[in-house]
């Protein structure tokens, strides 16, 4: 992991000052996954509100990532850094952003976010956010909020996972997925490959069929899939593509439509339905023992 930092400070913004209630640092970002940040806090009075680390795209001010760091009054009076390991990382960033808290305004007791009052990195500047005036950012030029990120190089290709199936039917599915990461480039093409061959790089967007949801950001993505055949066991990997290539994720598989099966049973337990033998796993999730009919 690398950081990025600004570790100078002699000033704050106050959440009592103009009904503040975001503030931090607006930087560019190029190529980077940002997976913890961390800002310079205390407080005055006795807050209770939470506190929510975010990093947000500046253009539209739309939320990227955020996380829970907890209630203000675990702060102290004084300048303490506090960080967050983002459960969802940020993914492939390129561009403007905000990186910094957001919390409710609390008038005479609330928190403080320490910077300095002096630029301190060349194209950077502390940014923050009113109640009733809207987004300072552009007029921060000569501050500089203090703060550390971690981060790793963005990878060549995306970065994608496939969830469980939902829907299934005889003929239908809809597949659901995430996009983690999205690589060095903007992705344009993405979607589920599936297929019925048995084979650690299958299913494949050139052998076998997929779907195509085109262009596509961080975050989930379902994928309604057709034309199916009934009773028959299927593969399925989440794919994306960009100007590097194309990367698959993990592989899952599922079985068509058929008689009415239960999806959860007693954990460990086999289970005779109709036609299919199920087995249900220690969490009493369904796992197939065979996916053809018996």
């Amino acid at each position: 992991m690398l950081l990025e930092e600004q570790l100078t400070y002699n000033a704050f913004y106050s959440s009592a000052a103009a009904g503040v209630k975001r503030a931090g640092q607006r930087l560019t970002v190029t190529n980077r996954n940002i997976a913890r940040l961390g800002l310079f806090l205390s407080k005055f009075g006795s807050p209770t509100a939470n506190i929510t680390f975010e990093i947000r795209l500046w253009s539209d001010k739309s939320l990227i990532t955020s996380q829970l760091w907890g209630s203000a009054s675990g702060l102290s009076t004084s300048a303490v850094f506090r960080e967050v390991t983002f459960a969802t990382p940020s993914g492939g960033l390129n561009g403007s952003y905000f990186i910094g808290i957001s919390w409710p305004y609390a008038g005479s007791a609330g928190i403080q976010i320490h910077r300095n009052s002096s630029s301190v990195k060349a194209s950077e500047w502390a940014a923050y956010y009113t109640v009733g005036g809207g987004w300072a950012g552009a007029s921060e030029s000569g501050l500089d909020t203090a703060y550390i990120y971690t981060y790793e190089e963005a990878t060549d290709v995306p970065i994608v996972q496939i969830r469980a199936m939902s829907a299934v039917a005889s003929t239908t599915a809809i597949g659901n997925g995430y996009i983690l990461n999205l690589g060095s480039s903007d992705v344009t093409a993405h979607g589920i490959a599936y297929g019925t061959v048995d084979a650690a790089d299958r299913p494949n967007i050139v052998d076998d069929s997929s779907t195509d949801e085109g262009t596509g950001a961080v975050g989930n993505f379902t994928s309604n899939i057709a034309s199916l055949t009934n009773l028959t066991i299927y593969y399925a990997r989440a794919y994306a593509t960009n100007s590097q290539g194309t990367s698959y994720g993990n592989r899952i598989s599922f079985i068509t439509g058929g008689p009415s099966l239960v999806t959860t049973g007693t954990p460990g337990s086999i289970a005779v339905k109709a036609t299919m033998i199920q087995l249900f796993d220690a969490s009493g999730v369904k796992r197939y023992v065979e996916g053809t009919p018996v």
